[in-house]
């Protein structure tokens, strides 16, 4: 009993001299600002993942060509072109085209159907920006690429003036390529309209079984496309912008060795996009 009644004075003891303890009552804690760290979801994925940008010389130098010209001249990556007046693919790091997506301001542009793009249907004088990133970029772009992306961006320059150019290109193959961009800035609107002529004959010879040389016939390709940007400026915070792609291209299928009956077959692509954006810095 005597035991106890001491262990109970002590506890008296300890909370009493709590009550005159005053070192929990000194404020020491530092209150902190929240801090708030914004990025583009797009600038973070090319910072990640290795990446090709295509400067504006190159460009410029091909802007009558086809994105797989380009691509095949870079040295970018393994395309699967099947020759003139044939679609081409992409292959990204051994994968299959359906692995690499084809983003278009922002929109995977891969045929919902078949899963891929054609690239040969991509002139390069439409795009302002043109950039590959290689690696797994499910997580930004989707499932389509695994692989890598193609990124591709048009739209109006918001430069003061009236901008003209214009391009032409013609080669042994009797194919001829006409492209004309048309750019205007006054004020907060802003317009770009590129147009690409295409016609190709895709005349060459080749090699048969028995070492003839023969002419290659039904090859022709006949393409026409159309790209508008219109931009206006709401404010120096708000930015809105139109994007309008038209395509029209007929193809030739060309005679393979094997086809005996010469059957004539032919693809003709109708390709319409559409594009409203607004953008807040």
């Amino acid at each position: 009993m005597k035991k106890l009644s001491n262990t109970y004075c002590a506890l008296c003891i300890f909370n009493l001299m709590c009550l005159f303890s005053y070192a929990q009552q000194k404020k020491d804690t530092i209150l902190l600002r929240e801090v708030i760290v914004s990025d583009y979801r797009s600038k973070n994925a090319s910072e990640n993942f290795s990446q090709l940008k295509i400067d504006s010389a190159t460009r410029s130098i091909f802007s009558t060509s086809s994105m797989s010209q380009l691509l095949l001249q870079q040295n970018a990556c393994l395309v699967k072109s099947y020759g003139p007046a044939n679609i081409a693919s992409l292959s990204v790091r051994g994968s299959t085209a359906q692995q690499t997506a084809v983003i278009w301001n922002g929109m995977n542009i891969n045929n919902p159907m078949l899963g891929q793009a054609d690239i040969s249907l991509l002139p390069v004088g439409f795009f302002n920006s043109i950039s590959l990133q290689k690696g797994a970029l499910s997580g930004y772009w989707g499932s389509g690429a695994m692989a890598g992306a193609l990124n591709l961006q048009s739209a109006a320059q918001n430069n003061p003036g009236f901008v003209v150019r214009a391009s032409t290109s013609y080669s042994s193959l009797q194919n001829a390529t006409q492209w004309v961009s048309v750019n205007f800035s006054s004020g907060k609107w802003s317009s770009a309209t590129r147009i690409l002529a295409d016609v190709s004959k895709n005349k060459y010879n080749y090699f048969l079984n028995d070492s003839t040389i023969a002419k290659q016939a039904h090859a022709e390709t006949y393409q026409y496309a159309l790209m508008q940007d219109v931009g206006y400026q709401i404010n120096s915070k708000q930015q809105m912008g139109l994007h309008v792609w038209l395509q029209d291209a007929q193809r030739q299928m060309p005679y393979t060795l094997s086809d005996i009956k010469k059957q004539d077959a032919n693809q003709h692509d109708k390709i319409f996009r559409a594009m409203l954006d607004w953008k807040l810095n």
